[in-house]
């Protein structure tokens, strides 16, 4: 009998967390999965069965209540009479020998009310173990708690997330790393001469950490250094900081060589990065320490052939060989952004960067990668092994 498991998300499937749908899709050629979640989104681009939606809202004094509790470090508990009843009604009715949460807060609304002896995984994306954990000793205290259960078992997309929750005493006997994986048909490499003007191109949400400023910044002091040498930076997706960046450039007056193409599909990234030359991502840690992972949009210009510039933050040196799959830089460093990029203008495709997808980050690893990780706790669990 092939294994059951339940995945959990609050979202289900928001345009941000592509990586949770790919999974479950390709989960289902291997196991039985159900998908529960508290809201469905793009059902209609991203069509997902079996998958149950919770009738489930909480009243605004519970949740001013919670996080009042929170800011002042007395608990962190999602505990919820009704919540409890659908959840352990859906477990009696599919008998999960696996459930599977993502994002550590997000867990807890499900975790606080559900009993289960099974193997219960968890995987860390960024924030969940950075930014939440140094700013709430009442979350702390409860993954540690997750941590010390014998049946729960913690994955992180990037080893430095594991690295940063060890510095609060965060740690469990049953970590992996498991890194997001990429789905190499949809992200074909592609022969193209450089282009003219050269296309440096970023594709993220517009939130602190990304690095947007810095990078408007350094592309001006690029241009300023080449004046009259064609080029254009072209920063897609979307957030709390677009019209930041909008105004930014309009200041430096780089109007006509930068471009907010929106919120792009999957399709059109591929199609963005086929026509791009360097793709950039220069991450930051925040003040709050908010911190990316290892960003799946990095694995998916490299599975193009892409030289890239990014930031030494987190866990992308994890997955980018400084001077080998493109070049590294300090965080902030304006100068040495400079530097990097104007070096990759004239690397031209990397066939080495697929490779190193192909190998090591594809979504065919990852899956099995954990499937695997499913089957060992279980037989762990059962005295097996």
């Amino acid at each position: 009998m092939p294994l059951k498991v339940i995945v959990f998300a609050h979202r289900f499937s928001p345009i941000t967390e592509t990586f949770i749908y790919h999974d479950v899709i390709a989960l289902q050629g291997h196991v039985q999965v159900k998908v529960v979640c508290f809201f469905r989104e793009n059902e209609k681009e991203r069509p997902f069965h079996p998958l149950q939606v919770l009738d489930h809202r909480e009243s605004r004094f519970k949740v001013k209540w919670r996080n009042l509790r929170n800011k002042l470090n007395l608990s962190l508990c999602f505990k919820d009479a009704a919540l409890r009843e659908q959840l352990q009604g859906i477990l009696n009715d599919f008998h999960p020998d696996v459930l599977h949460f993502h994002f550590g807060i997000q867990a807890l609304s499900f975790l606080d009310n559900l009993h289960f002896e099974g193997p219960i995984f968890l995987t860390f994306h960024g924030y969940d173990a950075t930014k939440l954990v140094k700013k709430s000793p009442a979350y702390r205290k409860r993954l540690r708690e997750l941590m010390a259960r014998k049946n729960f078992y913690a994955l992180a997309t990037s080893a430095s997330l594991f690295s940063y929750m060890e510095q609060y005493n965060i740690a469990g006997s049953h970590r992996q790393v498991l890194y997001s994986g990429i789905k190499m048909d949809l992200f074909e490499s592609v022969s193209l001469q450089q282009n003219i003007p050269v296309t440096f191109t970023q594709i993220s949400s517009f939130r602190t950490k990304k690095g947007h400023l810095y990078l408007i910044r350094a592309f001006q002091q690029l241009m300023a250094r080449h004046p009259g040498k064609p080029m254009n930076l072209i920063l897609a997706g979307g957030g709390p900081l677009e019209g930041a960046l909008k105004t930014e450039v309009a200041q430096l007056g780089l109007q006509a060589f930068v471009r907010f193409p929106g919120w792009i599909t999957q399709e059109e990234a591929v199609k963005l990065l086929a026509s791009s030359d360097v793709f950039v991502h220069p991450s930051i840690t925040t003040t709050e320490d908010d911190m990316e992972s290892t960003t799946v949009a990095i694995l998916e210009a490299m599975a193009m052939e892409l030289p890239v510039f990014a930031t030494r933050h987190s866990g992308i040196p994890e997955i980018i060989e400084d001077g080998v799959n493109g070049l590294l830089a300090e965080e902030r460093d304006i100068a040495a952004y400079v530097n990097c990029m104007e070096q990759l203008m004239t690397w031209g495709r990397q066939p080495q960067n697929r490779k190193k997808i192909m190998d090591r980050f594809s979504h065919e690893r990852h899956i099995l990668d954990l499937l695997n990780a499913y089957r060992q706790a279980k037989q762990q669990l059962s005295g097996k092994i």
